[in-house]
């Protein structure tokens, strides 16, 4: 998986300033997460998060191509579908990002779609990870990235997520 550097598109940190407005980016990013980062999530949810076996990333991605055909790499998964697949395999609750943080500290994980800059192309796509961890101190948020394949953990401001799936369990 190739590595992205993540960016808030609305507040770009170390990638200068962004001369487009957040209408223009939206229009450019659409409402898409990009391929299998998606699958990667529901599966750390399930297995490191909730410590279950039900779901193998394998399975996930099969049970969406039954659904809705193959995701294919690139063309991302509709944030719509995100939502709907991700509540036919898990309890979810909505959360916003002002009730964040009492979420995440109460154990439950966020699953979260991100902007992202490819650093040598400039093509700017979405990006789902899990919201683990929040640090009251910097008020940071801190995400599973299944892009990193170190597993550490990041952080990121609550104006950075573009979409928030509270997720207390899994079906």
């Amino acid at each position: 998986m190739k590595k992205l550097e993540k960016v808030s598109l609305f507040s770009p940190e170390g990638s200068g300033n962004s001369s487009l407005t957040r209408e223009e980016m939206s229009a450019l990013t659409s409402d898409y997460v990009d391929g299998y980062c998606f699958f990667y999530c529901l599966e750390y949810m399930n297995k490191t998060v909730f410590g279950a076996s039900t779901m193998t990333l394998s399975a996930y991605t099969t049970s969406y191509a039954q659904q809705y055909g193959p995701p294919l790499p690139g063309d991302g998964v509709p944030e719509s579908r995100v939502r709907e697949f991700t509540a036919e395999n898990f309890t979810v609750s909505t959360v916003n990002t002002s009730g964040m943080s009492s979420f995440v500290r109460n154990g439950n994980p966020v699953l979260a779609g991100i902007e992202v800059v490819d650093q040598q192309t400039g093509t700017i796509s979405g990006h789902a990870v899990v919201i683990t961890t929040y640090n009251s101190s910097n008020n940071m948020y801190g995400y599973y990235d299944p892009a990193d394949e170190k597993h550490q953990i990041h952080y990121l401001s609550a104006s950075s997520f573009r979409f928030t799936i509270g997720v207390t369990g899994v079906k």
